[in-house]
C-alpha cells in the first residue's frame, strides 16, 4: 500500500500532472526549480539523513530508479524491495513485502486442487459442486 502511494506521488510529479509547485517558493532560492527537481532532492535528502550508512551515490541511483519505474508498479515494487533488501537496518517485518504474491500462489494452488478434486467423482461434496454450477 505504501510503495502504491509513493508511486502515485512519483507519477503525478513526473508527468506533471501537478503544476502548482509543492514546494513554498518564497524558501527556495533557486527560480527555477521545478517539482521534479524538488521531489527528487526532497527525497534524496530525507533517506540520506534517514540512512547516514549508505553511500550517497547509492540513495540517487535509487531515486533515479523510482523516477524512472514510476510508470510501472513492478518495476517500482522491486525497486522499493531492492532498496529495502539492501538497508541494514531493516529489520522489521518484510512479510507484507511479498503479500500479494503468496495471495496470487495461494489462489493458484487452490484452483488446481480444486480442478484436480473435479476429476475424481466423490472428491467435492456436493454443496462445493453447485457453487461451480451457479458461478
Amino acid at each position: 500500500m505504501q510503495s502504491q502511494l509513493l508511486m502515485r506521488l512519483y507519477q503525478l510529479i513526473e508527468s506533471s500532472t501537478l503544476q502548482s509547485p509543492i514546494f513554498d517558493p518564497a524558501t527556495i532560492p533557486d527560480s527555477s526549480m521545478t517539482n521534479q527537481a524538488f521531489l527528487r532532492e526532497f527525497s534524496s535528502s530525507l533517506l540520506k539523513n534517514a540512512f547516514p550508512h549508505l553511500p550517497p551515490k547509492r540513495v540517487d541511483a535509487f531515486i533515479v530508479t523510482l523516477c524512472e519505474s514510476c510508470t510501472d508498479a513492478n518495476r517500482f515494487k522491486q525497486a522499493v524491495r531492492d532498496f529495502l533488501i539492501q538497508l541494514k537496518e531493516f529489520e522489521g517485518d518484510n512479510a507484507e513485502l511479498y503479500l500479494e504474491e503468496k495471495e496470487l500462489a495461494a489462489s493458484a494452488k487452490e484452483a488446481s486442487e480444486r480442478e484436480t478434486a473435479m476429476r475424481v467423482p466423490g472428491l467435492l461434496k456436493p454443496s462445493q459442486i453447485q457453487d461451480d454450477e451457479e458461478l
